[in-house]
């Protein structure tokens, strides 16, 4: 099935669809909502055509190219809510806001990239289940993301700075000037009672928050 085969307002009418099932809400005079609906009674039926969607009775079911499809947009849609929220700290107004534009955009090799690049997330921030992908078929229980916060790193392994997760140029501009910059090498020396991390052969005490936001990825051999 080819990617974003359907536009945009035809994959939200999938997705909303999708949520409402998820709370067994999936009745048409639900799914119709309250505004709009001659304009959602027309994309129903154009899904029912296309052979996404069927209804039963009162309510309004996936077909299986439906399901598959709008699997792939909730998967797309909440590994970047992880993404955007875990990561990169954004509130969950924006989260929201710009994960709604991404998912009609992103394939599924970026798709599954930022699934791999997160250590395969089971829940969004919402709490709601990820559905899984080809990536997570070898996953195991002991598999982590591959970018973690430097705190998260064991004492002594080097580590590559990826980014560092700050709203502020000021923190920026500090650490950039202290060598911690992505592609810098560095290591943590202790946790406590003082964070100190080693960026080239300088020893730096830093605060725990800005600990955390250095995301690295472990070095191997």
């Amino acid at each position: 099935m080819p990617e974003h085969e359907l536009n945009e307002n035809q994959e939200m009418f999938l997705e909303r669809l999708w949520c409402l099932k998820e709370k067994d809400k999936n009745a048409e005079c639900v799914v119709m909502g309250t505004q709009d609906q001659l304009g959602q009674k027309r994309l129903l039926e154009d899904l029912r055509e296309k052979g996404y969607l069927k209804t039963s009775g009162e309510d309004v079911d996936f077909l299986p190219k439906g399901e598959a499809y709008t699997r792939d947009i909730i998967r797309r849609r909440r590994l970047t809510e992880v993404l955007l929220y875990n990561i990169l700290k954004l509130g969950m107004n924006a989260v929201e806001t710009s994960a709604c534009k991404i998912e009609h955009i992103i394939n599924q090799e970026v798709t599954d990239s930022i699934c791999a690049f997160l250590g395969h997330p089971d829940q969004c921030p919402h709490g709601r289940p990820i559905p899984r992908g080809n990536c997570c078929r070898q996953r195991s229980e002991n598999i982590e993301p591959l970018i973690k916060p430097l705190n998260k790193i064991p004492l002594g392994k080097q580590a590559r700075v990826v980014f560092v997760a700050a709203d502020e140029g000021g923190v920026l501009r500090r650490l950039t000037s202290l060598g911690v910059y992505p592609g810098a090498v560095v290591s943590m020396r202790q946790h406590q009672p003082t964070a100190i991390l080693k960026a080239g052969e300088t020893d730096i005490a830093l605060e725990p928050t800005l600990i955390e936001r250095i995301h690295c990825r472990l070095m191997t051999l």
